[in-house]
């Protein structure tokens, strides 16, 4: 179980994460008489629950970390923006597979229940699994800061990617 760190900063400290996916687009004689036609669809996430998310490899889930502030990649017209693939090679492992209430794994490495998680920046939030871990008696970390339900869009954000 790993969980990356990632302060983001792109192009500024005010960043905005959107969840990609690519899904099928449904048989339309009109739109897609051969049935091989795909739409991208990009899910803004707003708040820290909406920020926990699961990778889907049924839809080369991926996210995207733009800039809040307006600025603007010149050769694209599209906001200045970072892509996390969070598999390119391989086969995506499943999120934790432990009991999520009886197993001291799942208890003190509840982080590896999703594949991301997006908090505010804040400099006490350093480990994805609290502080002093093999000694915790109750779990700290992020499972725990989320409670706040904090805004997360056009914010100064860190994401745990959790693999």
């Amino acid at each position: 179980m790993f969980c990356a760190r990632l302060d983001m900063a792109v192009d500024g400290n005010k960043n905005t994460v959107s969840e990609v996916d690519v899904v099928p687009q449904a048989f339309c004689l009109e739109k897609n008489p051969y049935g091989n036609a795909f739409n991208v669809v990009e899910t803004v996430l707003s708040s820290e629950s909406d920020g926990v998310r699961v990778y889907d490899s049924s839809k080369a889930r991926s996210w995207r970390i733009s800039n809040a502030e307006g600025k603007v990649n010149p050769i694209t017209g599209k906001s200045v923006s970072y892509k996390l693939y969070p598999f390119t090679r391989g086969a995506a492992q499943p999120a934790l597979l432990t009991d999520k209430h009886k197993c001291a794994v799942n208890h003190k490495g509840s982080f590896a229940n999703a594949s991301l998680w997006v908090t505010p920046y804040t400099e006490a939030e350093r480990f994805p699994a609290g502080e002093y871990t093999p000694q915790a008696v109750e779990f700290h970390g992020l499972p725990n800061w989320i409670k706040a339900n904090r805004n997360i869009e056009g914010a100064d954000i860190v994401l745990w990617h959790a693999f």
